[in-house]
Protein backbone atom coordinates (compact mmCIF):
# COMPACT_ATOMS: atom_id res chain seq x y z
CA UNK A 1 0.00 0.00 0.00
CA UNK A 2 0.77 3.32 -1.28
CA UNK A 3 1.68 5.73 2.18
CA UNK A 4 -0.58 8.52 2.29
CA UNK A 5 2.17 10.81 3.03
CA UNK A 6 2.65 11.42 -0.66
CA UNK A 7 -1.53 12.68 -0.26
CA UNK A 8 0.00 15.06 2.42
CA UNK A 9 2.58 16.74 0.31
CA UNK A 10 0.40 17.17 -2.33
CA UNK A 11 -2.40 18.94 -0.21
CA UNK A 12 0.52 21.12 1.68
CA UNK A 13 1.77 22.45 -1.80
CA UNK A 14 -1.52 23.80 -2.60
CA UNK A 15 -3.96 24.15 0.48
CA UNK A 16 -2.37 24.74 3.50
CA UNK A 17 0.99 25.36 5.19
CA UNK A 18 1.65 22.59 7.99
CA UNK A 19 3.23 23.70 11.09
CA UNK A 20 5.13 21.58 13.48
CA UNK A 21 3.33 22.20 15.93
CA UNK A 22 0.09 24.94 17.47
CA UNK A 23 3.09 26.57 19.42
CA UNK A 24 5.33 27.78 15.98
CA UNK A 25 1.76 30.40 15.88
CA UNK A 26 2.88 33.78 17.24
CA UNK A 27 2.45 33.43 21.23
CA UNK A 28 0.36 36.03 22.36
CA UNK A 29 -2.11 35.56 19.11
CA UNK A 30 -5.97 35.90 19.71
CA UNK A 31 -7.23 32.36 19.79
CA UNK A 32 -10.93 30.71 19.68
CA UNK A 33 -10.83 27.00 20.66
CA UNK A 34 -13.64 25.11 19.64
CA UNK A 35 -14.00 21.70 21.28
CA UNK A 36 -15.32 18.60 18.52
CA UNK A 37 -17.07 16.26 21.84
CA UNK A 38 -15.05 13.72 20.19
CA UNK A 39 -12.66 11.40 22.58
CA UNK A 40 -9.77 12.19 20.33
CA UNK A 41 -6.28 13.84 21.21
CA UNK A 42 -5.56 15.57 17.55
CA UNK A 43 -6.10 19.28 17.30
CA UNK A 44 -6.58 21.41 13.96
CA UNK A 45 -5.72 24.95 14.44
CA UNK A 46 -6.57 26.89 11.27
CA UNK A 47 -4.50 30.66 11.20
CA UNK A 48 -5.64 33.70 9.15
CA UNK A 49 -9.09 32.97 9.43
CA UNK A 50 -11.18 35.89 8.62
CA UNK A 51 -13.45 37.31 11.48
CA UNK A 52 -17.59 36.79 11.28
CA UNK A 53 -16.51 33.66 8.26
CA UNK A 54 -17.75 30.41 9.30
CA UNK A 55 -15.47 27.49 9.25
CA UNK A 56 -16.29 23.59 10.29
CA UNK A 57 -14.50 20.02 10.55
CA UNK A 58 -15.75 16.97 8.64
CA UNK A 59 -13.95 13.81 8.84
CA UNK A 60 -13.40 11.55 5.62
CA UNK A 61 -11.12 8.67 6.35
CA UNK A 62 -10.03 7.38 9.87
CA UNK A 63 -6.43 7.33 10.56
CA UNK A 64 -4.31 4.55 12.27
CA UNK A 65 -0.97 5.12 13.37
CA UNK A 66 1.24 2.74 12.45
CA UNK A 67 5.17 1.50 12.30
CA UNK A 68 6.34 4.03 10.25
CA UNK A 69 3.24 6.29 9.25
CA UNK A 70 -0.34 6.41 9.75
CA UNK A 71 -2.53 4.26 7.56
CA UNK A 72 -6.19 6.04 6.27
CA UNK A 73 -8.97 3.82 5.42
CA UNK A 74 -12.50 5.12 4.81
CA UNK A 75 -15.88 3.44 5.33
CA UNK A 76 -18.22 1.33 2.55
CA UNK A 77 -20.03 4.83 2.29
CA UNK A 78 -17.60 7.21 1.80
CA UNK A 79 -15.69 4.87 -0.85
CA UNK A 80 -18.97 4.78 -3.12
CA UNK A 81 -18.91 8.48 -3.00
CA UNK A 82 -15.54 9.19 -3.52
CA UNK A 83 -15.16 5.52 -6.24
CA UNK A 84 -15.16 6.22 -9.89
CA UNK A 85 -12.84 7.27 -12.77
CA UNK A 86 -12.75 10.64 -12.17
CA UNK A 87 -11.48 9.79 -8.74
CA UNK A 88 -7.98 10.72 -7.23
CA UNK A 89 -8.30 7.77 -4.38
CA UNK A 90 -8.15 3.93 -5.17
CA UNK A 91 -9.79 2.00 -2.35
CA UNK A 92 -7.90 -1.68 -1.96
CA UNK A 93 -8.01 -4.26 0.51
CA UNK A 94 -10.93 -4.09 2.74
CA UNK A 95 -9.89 -4.87 6.51
CA UNK A 96 -12.85 -5.54 8.24
CA UNK A 97 -15.70 -2.98 7.67
CA UNK A 98 -13.29 -0.58 6.04
CA UNK A 99 -11.43 0.22 2.82
CA UNK A 100 -7.55 0.49 3.04
CA UNK A 101 -7.18 4.24 1.15
CA UNK A 102 -4.55 5.34 -1.61
CA UNK A 103 -3.83 8.19 -4.09
CA UNK A 104 -3.72 7.21 -8.14
CA UNK A 105 -0.27 8.08 -10.03
CA UNK A 106 -0.31 11.51 -11.61
CA UNK A 107 -2.90 13.08 -9.72
CA UNK A 108 -2.26 16.93 -8.49
CA UNK A 109 -3.44 18.66 -5.66
CA UNK A 110 -5.60 20.50 -7.35
CA UNK A 111 -7.36 17.84 -9.21
CA UNK A 112 -7.67 16.40 -5.86
CA UNK A 113 -9.26 19.20 -4.02
CA UNK A 114 -11.37 19.96 -6.79
CA UNK A 115 -13.03 16.40 -6.44
CA UNK A 116 -13.60 16.62 -3.28
CA UNK A 117 -15.38 20.03 -3.33
CA UNK A 118 -17.51 18.42 -5.93
CA UNK A 119 -18.61 15.44 -3.96
CA UNK A 120 -18.78 17.10 -0.47
CA UNK A 121 -20.17 20.65 -1.69
CA UNK A 122 -19.90 23.31 0.83
CA UNK A 123 -21.11 22.75 4.40
CA UNK A 124 -22.01 26.86 4.65
CA UNK A 125 -24.13 26.70 2.01
CA UNK A 126 -28.22 27.19 2.54
CA UNK A 127 -29.79 23.78 2.87
CA UNK A 128 -26.42 21.63 2.87
CA UNK A 129 -26.54 17.87 4.07
CA UNK A 130 -23.65 15.96 4.64
CA UNK A 131 -23.24 12.83 2.48
CA UNK A 132 -23.75 9.67 3.70
CA UNK A 133 -20.40 8.70 5.41
CA UNK A 134 -19.02 12.13 5.92
CA UNK A 135 -19.17 12.65 9.64
CA UNK A 136 -20.04 16.05 10.91
CA UNK A 137 -17.19 16.19 13.31
CA UNK A 138 -17.43 20.16 14.32
CA UNK A 139 -20.34 22.42 12.52
CA UNK A 140 -19.94 25.73 10.85
CA UNK A 141 -18.60 27.85 13.45
CA UNK A 142 -18.06 31.66 13.09
CA UNK A 143 -14.89 33.31 13.44
CA UNK A 144 -14.05 35.57 16.96
CA UNK A 145 -10.69 35.79 16.75
CA UNK A 146 -7.71 35.36 14.02
CA UNK A 147 -7.04 31.69 14.69
CA UNK A 148 -9.48 29.26 15.31
CA UNK A 149 -8.35 25.55 17.26
CA UNK A 150 -10.58 22.11 16.81
CA UNK A 151 -9.73 19.99 19.54
CA UNK A 152 -10.40 16.08 20.99
CA UNK A 153 -10.38 14.75 17.31
CA UNK A 154 -9.30 11.61 16.61
CA UNK A 155 -6.84 10.63 14.47
CA UNK A 156 -7.86 11.17 10.87
CA UNK A 157 -8.32 12.82 7.07
CA UNK A 158 -10.36 16.01 7.24
CA UNK A 159 -12.34 18.42 5.30
CA UNK A 160 -12.16 21.81 6.59
CA UNK A 161 -14.64 24.37 5.59
CA UNK A 162 -14.75 28.11 5.16
CA UNK A 163 -17.94 30.61 3.55
CA UNK A 164 -14.31 31.53 1.58
CA UNK A 165 -14.12 28.10 0.01
CA UNK A 166 -13.12 24.68 1.10
CA UNK A 167 -9.72 23.46 2.27
CA UNK A 168 -8.71 20.20 3.39
CA UNK A 169 -5.68 18.88 5.63
CA UNK A 170 -4.37 15.36 7.23
CA UNK A 171 -4.05 14.83 10.96
CA UNK A 172 -0.57 12.33 11.01
CA UNK A 173 0.67 10.68 13.37
CA UNK A 174 1.70 14.33 15.00
CA UNK A 175 -1.19 15.20 16.79
CA UNK A 176 -1.61 18.98 16.26
CA UNK A 177 -1.31 20.88 12.60
CA UNK A 178 -2.05 24.07 11.79
CA UNK A 179 -3.39 25.14 8.52
CA UNK A 180 -2.94 28.64 7.24
CA UNK A 181 -6.53 29.69 5.54
CA UNK A 182 -4.71 30.91 2.01
CA UNK A 183 -8.33 32.02 1.10
CA UNK A 184 -7.97 35.25 2.61
CA UNK A 185 -5.45 37.59 0.71
CA UNK A 186 -2.72 39.38 1.76
CA UNK A 187 -2.50 43.42 3.68
CA UNK A 188 -5.18 46.11 2.30
CA UNK A 189 -5.04 49.54 2.71
CA UNK A 190 -8.72 49.36 3.69
CA UNK A 191 -9.62 52.78 1.81
CA UNK A 192 -6.88 55.58 0.80
CA UNK A 193 -3.53 54.47 2.07
CA UNK A 194 -2.10 58.03 2.98
CA UNK A 195 -4.71 60.68 4.65
CA UNK A 196 -4.07 64.08 6.21
CA UNK A 197 -5.77 64.29 10.05
CA UNK A 198 -7.58 67.83 9.27
CA UNK A 199 -11.35 67.51 10.46
CA UNK A 200 -11.54 64.19 9.45
CA UNK A 201 -9.11 62.33 7.07
CA UNK A 202 -8.72 63.40 3.82
CA UNK A 203 -6.55 63.67 0.65
CA UNK A 204 -6.45 67.25 -0.33
CA UNK A 205 -6.43 70.04 2.13
CA UNK A 206 -5.98 73.80 2.45
CA UNK A 207 -3.53 76.03 4.98
CA UNK A 208 -1.30 78.85 5.52
CA UNK A 209 1.92 79.22 5.39
CA UNK A 210 3.72 77.95 7.84
CA UNK A 211 0.90 75.50 9.11
CA UNK A 212 1.53 72.14 10.52
CA UNK A 213 0.15 69.11 8.39
CA UNK A 214 -0.93 65.96 10.19
CA UNK A 215 0.01 63.18 8.19
CA UNK A 216 -0.71 59.25 8.22
CA UNK A 217 -0.68 56.06 5.96
CA UNK A 218 -2.74 53.20 7.66
CA UNK A 219 -2.84 49.48 6.26
CA UNK A 220 -4.72 46.23 7.94
CA UNK A 221 -1.62 43.82 8.08
CA UNK A 222 -1.83 40.36 7.45
CA UNK A 223 0.29 37.74 8.59
CA UNK A 224 0.65 35.88 5.55
CA UNK A 225 -0.20 36.63 1.47
CA UNK A 226 -2.25 33.33 0.97
CA UNK A 227 0.16 30.95 1.73
CA UNK A 228 3.80 33.00 2.22
CA UNK A 229 4.32 34.26 5.52
CA UNK A 230 5.35 38.02 5.74
CA UNK A 231 8.41 39.47 7.43
CA UNK A 232 8.17 42.97 7.62
CA UNK A 233 6.39 45.62 6.12
CA UNK A 234 7.86 49.23 4.43
CA UNK A 235 6.12 52.38 4.07
CA UNK A 236 7.82 54.72 1.47
CA UNK A 237 6.84 58.37 1.60
CA UNK A 238 7.55 61.86 -0.64
CA UNK A 239 7.00 65.26 0.35
CA UNK A 240 6.87 67.99 -2.76
CA UNK A 241 9.31 70.64 -2.37
CA UNK A 242 6.76 73.29 -0.89
CA UNK A 243 6.59 71.32 2.13
CA UNK A 244 9.59 69.72 4.72
CA UNK A 245 9.37 66.66 7.43
CA UNK A 246 9.12 67.96 11.27
CA UNK A 247 12.53 66.73 12.72
CA UNK A 248 13.50 64.77 15.56
CA UNK A 249 17.40 65.42 17.23
CA UNK A 250 18.41 62.66 14.92
CA UNK A 251 17.76 64.69 11.98
CA UNK A 252 15.01 61.51 10.43
CA UNK A 253 11.64 62.49 10.34
CA UNK A 254 9.81 62.37 13.97
CA UNK A 255 7.42 59.30 12.87
CA UNK A 256 5.52 57.39 15.60
CA UNK A 257 4.26 53.55 14.53
CA UNK A 258 1.04 52.28 16.45
CA UNK A 259 0.11 48.91 15.53
CA UNK A 260 -3.54 47.56 17.52
CA UNK A 261 -3.91 45.26 18.62
CA UNK A 262 -0.11 45.91 20.23
CA UNK A 263 2.10 43.59 20.22
CA UNK A 264 3.16 41.45 23.99
CA UNK A 265 6.24 39.40 22.20
CA UNK A 266 9.57 39.86 21.65
CA UNK A 267 12.09 37.95 19.19
CA UNK A 268 13.95 37.27 22.37
CA UNK A 269 10.98 36.40 24.63
CA UNK A 270 7.92 35.09 22.78
CA UNK A 271 5.97 34.81 25.72
CA UNK A 272 7.66 38.13 27.39
CA UNK A 273 6.95 41.71 27.74
CA UNK A 274 5.53 44.40 25.20
CA UNK A 275 7.21 46.21 22.26
CA UNK A 276 7.68 49.32 21.79
CA UNK A 277 6.59 49.54 18.12
CA UNK A 278 8.34 52.82 16.96
CA UNK A 279 11.44 51.62 18.55
CA UNK A 280 11.12 48.52 16.50
CA UNK A 281 10.87 50.36 13.08
CA UNK A 282 13.96 51.55 11.18
CA UNK A 283 14.08 54.65 9.22
CA UNK A 284 15.68 56.31 6.05
CA UNK A 285 16.04 59.36 4.54
CA UNK A 286 16.04 60.21 1.51
CA UNK A 287 19.30 62.27 0.33
CA UNK A 288 17.31 65.21 0.23
CA UNK A 289 15.03 64.92 3.06
CA UNK A 290 12.41 64.77 1.46
CA UNK A 291 11.71 61.34 1.69
CA UNK A 292 12.06 58.35 3.84
CA UNK A 293 11.38 54.97 4.20
CA UNK A 294 10.25 52.89 7.58
CA UNK A 295 10.62 49.20 7.93
CA UNK A 296 8.85 47.80 10.59
CA UNK A 297 9.45 43.88 11.35
CA UNK A 298 6.78 41.94 11.36
CA UNK A 299 8.21 38.24 12.25
CA UNK A 300 11.05 36.24 12.87
CA UNK A 301 11.93 32.56 12.39
CA UNK A 302 11.68 31.07 9.50
CA UNK A 303 9.20 30.70 6.39
CA UNK A 304 8.51 26.79 8.02
CA UNK A 305 8.29 28.41 11.17
CA UNK A 306 7.00 31.82 11.72
CA UNK A 307 6.52 33.58 15.13
CA UNK A 308 4.64 36.69 14.31
CA UNK A 309 4.65 39.58 16.19
CA UNK A 310 1.64 41.07 16.03
CA UNK A 311 -2.07 39.20 15.10
CA UNK A 312 -2.80 39.10 11.72
CA UNK A 313 -5.37 41.71 10.41
CA UNK A 314 -3.95 44.30 12.75
CA UNK A 315 -4.13 48.11 12.20
CA UNK A 316 -0.84 49.82 11.83
CA UNK A 317 -0.75 53.39 11.51
CA UNK A 318 2.57 55.46 10.21
CA UNK A 319 2.24 59.39 11.83
CA UNK A 320 4.42 62.35 10.91
CA UNK A 321 3.99 66.03 10.54
CA UNK A 322 5.18 68.13 8.09
CA UNK A 323 5.37 71.99 7.84
CA UNK A 324 4.00 74.07 4.55
CA UNK A 325 6.88 76.69 3.27
CA UNK A 326 6.46 79.89 1.65
CA UNK A 327 7.33 78.46 -1.76
CA UNK A 328 4.55 76.31 -1.90
CA UNK A 329 2.65 79.20 -4.19
CA UNK A 330 3.76 77.90 -7.67
CA UNK A 331 2.39 74.74 -9.09
CA UNK A 332 0.67 73.79 -6.74
CA UNK A 333 -0.19 70.25 -7.88
CA UNK A 334 2.97 69.01 -7.39
CA UNK A 335 5.05 71.52 -5.02
CA UNK A 336 2.99 70.39 -2.43
CA UNK A 337 2.29 67.10 -3.47
CA UNK A 338 2.80 64.23 -0.59
CA UNK A 339 2.89 60.65 -1.95
CA UNK A 340 3.03 57.30 -0.23
CA UNK A 341 2.98 53.83 -0.73
CA UNK A 342 3.58 50.41 1.36
CA UNK A 343 5.01 46.67 0.74
CA UNK A 344 6.14 44.39 2.95
CA UNK A 345 8.92 41.16 2.33
CA UNK A 346 8.62 37.92 2.32
CA UNK A 347 10.95 35.50 3.67
CA UNK A 348 13.66 34.72 1.49
CA UNK A 349 12.90 37.80 -0.43
CA UNK A 350 15.12 41.21 -0.06
CA UNK A 351 12.62 42.89 -2.58
CA UNK A 352 8.95 44.16 -1.34
CA UNK A 353 5.99 43.31 -2.82
CA UNK A 354 4.16 46.49 -3.62
CA UNK A 355 0.12 45.31 -3.73
CA UNK A 356 -2.43 46.76 -6.05
CA UNK A 357 -3.93 50.39 -4.70
CA UNK A 358 -1.01 50.64 -1.77
CA UNK A 359 -0.05 53.96 -3.21
CA UNK A 360 -2.11 57.20 -3.73
CA UNK A 361 -1.00 60.98 -2.89
CA UNK A 362 -2.24 64.03 -0.94
CA UNK A 363 -2.35 67.52 -1.74
CA UNK A 364 -1.73 70.81 0.74
CA UNK A 365 -3.41 73.93 -1.39
CA UNK A 366 -2.56 77.35 -0.48
CA UNK A 367 -4.28 80.79 -1.58
CA UNK A 368 -4.27 84.26 -2.47
CA UNK A 369 -5.91 87.89 -2.88
CA UNK A 370 -4.94 90.36 -4.90
CA UNK A 371 -5.92 94.00 -3.45
CA UNK A 372 -5.93 96.80 -6.21
CA UNK A 373 -6.60 100.58 -4.60
CA UNK A 374 -7.95 103.16 -6.81
CA UNK A 375 -9.40 106.36 -6.93
CA UNK A 376 -13.02 107.19 -8.34
CA UNK A 377 -11.52 107.72 -11.46
CA UNK A 378 -9.33 104.28 -11.44
CA UNK A 379 -6.04 106.26 -10.53
CA UNK A 380 -4.12 104.04 -7.93
CA UNK A 381 -3.26 104.95 -4.43
CA UNK A 382 -0.21 104.74 -2.49
CA UNK A 383 -0.37 104.75 1.51
CA UNK A 384 -3.24 102.99 1.97
CA UNK A 385 -3.41 100.71 5.23
CA UNK A 386 -5.46 97.70 5.52
CA UNK A 387 -5.71 94.59 7.16
CA UNK A 388 -6.90 90.73 6.11
CA UNK A 389 -9.12 89.10 8.88
CA UNK A 390 -10.56 85.84 8.37
CA UNK A 391 -14.39 86.01 8.19
CA UNK A 392 -15.34 84.36 11.63
CA UNK A 393 -12.30 85.27 13.66
CA UNK A 394 -11.73 88.69 14.73
CA UNK A 395 -8.06 88.87 14.69
CA UNK A 396 -6.43 89.81 11.42
CA UNK A 397 -4.00 87.38 9.39
CA UNK A 398 -0.16 89.02 10.22
CA UNK A 399 2.38 88.65 6.85
CA UNK A 400 5.90 89.66 6.13
CA UNK A 401 7.51 91.89 3.92
CA UNK A 402 6.91 93.34 1.23
CA UNK A 403 8.94 92.71 -1.39
CA UNK A 404 7.60 94.01 -5.12
CA UNK A 405 7.53 92.08 -7.99
CA UNK A 406 8.74 93.35 -11.70
CA UNK A 407 5.22 95.41 -11.58
CA UNK A 408 6.03 97.50 -8.50
CA UNK A 409 3.75 95.34 -6.65
CA UNK A 410 4.14 95.01 -3.28
CA UNK A 411 3.49 90.95 -2.30
CA UNK A 412 3.50 90.12 1.09
CA UNK A 413 3.89 86.09 2.28
CA UNK A 414 1.35 84.45 4.90
CA UNK A 415 3.94 84.60 8.02
CA UNK A 416 2.44 84.16 11.59
CA UNK A 417 5.22 85.75 13.25
CA UNK A 418 4.79 89.14 10.88
CA UNK A 419 2.97 92.31 11.07
CA UNK A 420 -0.97 92.70 10.20
CA UNK A 421 -0.70 95.83 8.21
CA UNK A 422 -0.42 95.60 4.93
CA UNK A 423 0.29 98.82 2.80
CA UNK A 424 -0.08 99.57 -1.05
CA UNK A 425 2.48 100.89 -3.49
CA UNK A 426 2.97 103.61 -5.91
CA UNK A 427 0.79 100.77 -8.27
CA UNK A 428 -1.59 100.55 -5.57
CA UNK A 429 -1.86 96.71 -5.94
CA UNK A 430 -0.90 94.47 -3.30
CA UNK A 431 -0.82 90.80 -3.43
CA UNK A 432 -1.11 88.49 -0.50
CA UNK A 433 0.00 84.81 -0.78
CA UNK A 434 -0.01 81.75 1.26
CA UNK A 435 -3.58 81.72 3.10
CA UNK A 436 -6.25 79.21 3.60
CA UNK A 437 -9.05 78.72 2.03
CA UNK A 438 -10.92 76.13 4.41
CA UNK A 439 -12.62 76.90 6.92
CA UNK A 440 -13.15 74.99 10.66
CA UNK A 441 -16.02 73.35 8.90
CA UNK A 442 -14.20 72.70 5.59
CA UNK A 443 -16.18 74.70 3.94
CA UNK A 444 -15.10 78.01 1.45
CA UNK A 445 -13.31 80.92 3.76
CA UNK A 446 -13.86 84.16 2.89
CA UNK A 447 -11.72 87.09 3.81
CA UNK A 448 -12.92 90.86 5.06
CA UNK A 449 -10.39 93.91 4.15
CA UNK A 450 -10.78 96.69 6.70
CA UNK A 451 -8.74 99.99 5.56
CA UNK A 452 -7.07 101.23 8.89
CA UNK A 453 -5.52 104.71 7.22
CA UNK A 454 -6.86 106.00 3.80
CA UNK A 455 -4.25 107.65 1.40
CA UNK A 456 -3.48 111.00 2.22
CA UNK A 457 -6.15 113.59 0.93
CA UNK A 458 -8.68 110.57 0.38
CA UNK A 459 -11.51 109.74 3.09
CA UNK A 460 -11.80 106.54 4.82
CA UNK A 461 -13.51 103.64 4.05
CA UNK A 462 -16.71 102.71 5.80
CA UNK A 463 -16.89 98.93 6.83
CA UNK A 464 -15.24 96.33 5.05
CA UNK A 465 -14.75 94.68 1.86
CA UNK A 466 -15.01 90.63 1.15
CA UNK A 467 -12.62 88.63 -0.87
CA UNK A 468 -12.52 85.26 -1.39
CA UNK A 469 -8.71 83.71 -2.04
CA UNK A 470 -8.05 81.46 -5.05
CA UNK A 471 -5.81 78.59 -5.35
CA UNK A 472 -2.15 80.27 -6.35
CA UNK A 473 -0.41 78.85 -9.44
CA UNK A 474 2.15 80.60 -11.61
CA UNK A 475 -0.24 81.77 -14.36
CA UNK A 476 -1.51 84.97 -14.64
CA UNK A 477 -4.99 86.32 -13.32
CA UNK A 478 -6.88 89.16 -14.85
CA UNK A 479 -9.26 90.50 -13.19
CA UNK A 480 -11.90 93.17 -14.60
CA UNK A 481 -13.93 96.36 -13.59
CA UNK A 482 -16.34 99.44 -14.76
CA UNK A 483 -16.30 102.94 -15.39
CA UNK A 484 -19.40 104.80 -15.55
CA UNK A 485 -20.40 107.46 -18.25
CA UNK A 486 -18.89 109.98 -16.29
CA UNK A 487 -15.72 107.92 -15.59
CA UNK A 488 -16.00 106.98 -12.15
CA UNK A 489 -15.66 103.47 -11.30
CA UNK A 490 -18.94 101.32 -10.73
CA UNK A 491 -19.57 98.10 -9.20
CA UNK A 492 -22.11 97.83 -12.36
CA UNK A 493 -21.27 96.26 -15.71
CA UNK A 494 -20.76 98.92 -18.26
CA UNK A 495 -19.04 98.98 -21.87
CA UNK A 496 -15.95 100.78 -20.50
CA UNK A 497 -14.47 98.30 -19.00
CA UNK A 498 -11.07 98.16 -17.27
CA UNK A 499 -8.16 95.60 -16.35
CA UNK A 500 -5.79 94.67 -14.26
CA UNK A 501 -3.36 91.84 -14.52
CA UNK A 502 -1.93 89.98 -11.27
CA UNK A 503 1.61 87.85 -12.43
CA UNK A 504 -0.12 84.96 -10.44
CA UNK A 505 -3.89 82.95 -10.10
CA UNK A 506 -5.68 85.35 -7.04
CA UNK A 507 -8.72 86.78 -6.66
CA UNK A 508 -8.53 90.52 -7.20
CA UNK A 509 -10.63 93.17 -5.76
CA UNK A 510 -11.02 96.58 -6.93
CA UNK A 511 -11.39 98.93 -3.39
CA UNK A 512 -12.19 103.13 -3.91
CA UNK A 513 -11.43 106.07 -1.70
CA UNK A 514 -12.81 108.94 -2.50
CA UNK A 515 -12.22 112.63 -1.33
CA UNK A 516 -14.58 115.65 0.06
CA UNK A 517 -16.92 115.45 2.71
CA UNK A 518 -18.45 112.27 3.92
CA UNK A 519 -21.64 111.54 4.21
CA UNK A 520 -22.89 109.13 6.86
CA UNK A 521 -24.53 106.15 6.08
CA UNK A 522 -24.46 103.96 9.60
CA UNK A 523 -24.77 106.94 11.75
CA UNK A 524 -21.85 108.32 11.75
CA UNK A 525 -21.33 111.91 12.85
CA UNK A 526 -19.67 113.43 9.15
CA UNK A 527 -20.83 116.95 9.00
CA UNK A 528 -23.92 116.29 11.27
CA UNK A 529 -22.02 118.46 13.43
CA UNK A 530 -21.29 121.65 10.80
CA UNK A 531 -25.15 121.90 10.07
CA UNK A 532 -25.66 121.78 14.28
CA UNK A 533 -22.97 124.82 14.16
CA UNK A 534 -24.09 126.36 11.25
CA UNK A 535 -28.08 126.46 12.83
CA UNK A 536 -26.59 127.62 16.26
CA UNK A 537 -25.09 130.52 14.77
CA UNK A 538 -28.53 131.64 12.59
CA UNK A 539 -30.70 131.42 15.51
CA UNK A 540 -27.95 133.31 17.25
CA UNK A 541 -28.23 136.15 14.60
CA UNK A 542 -31.71 135.90 14.54
CA UNK A 543 -32.26 136.64 18.38
CA UNK A 544 -29.92 139.69 18.43
CA UNK A 545 -31.52 141.00 15.39
CA UNK A 546 -34.79 141.23 17.02
CA UNK A 547 -33.53 142.22 20.11
CA UNK A 548 -31.84 145.13 18.43
CA UNK A 549 -35.17 146.50 16.97
CA UNK A 550 -37.03 146.32 20.08
CA UNK A 551 -33.69 148.36 21.91
CA UNK A 552 -34.69 151.04 18.96
CA UNK A 553 -38.53 151.26 19.77
CA UNK A 554 -37.83 151.92 23.16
Amino acid sequence: MKSLKKLLSIFAAFMMVVGLTAANVKAAETLQTVPSGKDGTGEITVSNTTIGQSYGVYKIFNGTNGTNATAYTATTAVKNLLSGDDSPFTFTNKVGDEWQVEIKDGKTGSEIIDFLKEKIGDPTSEGWTAPSGIESTVSPTAAIATSMKFTQLQFGYYFVSSSLGATVTINAANPSATVIDKNQGGPTTDGNLKTIVKNGEKTEVSANFGDTIDCQMSIVATNYNHDKPIKSYQFEDTLGNGLKYVMNNNNTVDVTVTVTPKSTITESNPNGTSVDVTAQATVKMGSDNQSFTLTLPWATGTAENPIFYYETNSIVKVTYKATVQNTADLNSDTNTKNTGKFGYTEFGKDTPIYPTGGENSTTVKTYGLGIVKTDEKGNPLQGAQFTVTPQGSTTPIKVSGPTQDDDGNNVYLYDPNGTATITTPATGIVIIKGIANEGTDSKDLNYDVKETVAPNGYNLLQGSKTVTATELSSSTTTIKWYKDKDGNVTTESTTNEQTTDFKVNVAGQVIVNTKGAQLPSTGGMGTTMLYVAGAILMVGAAVIFVTNKRMKHE
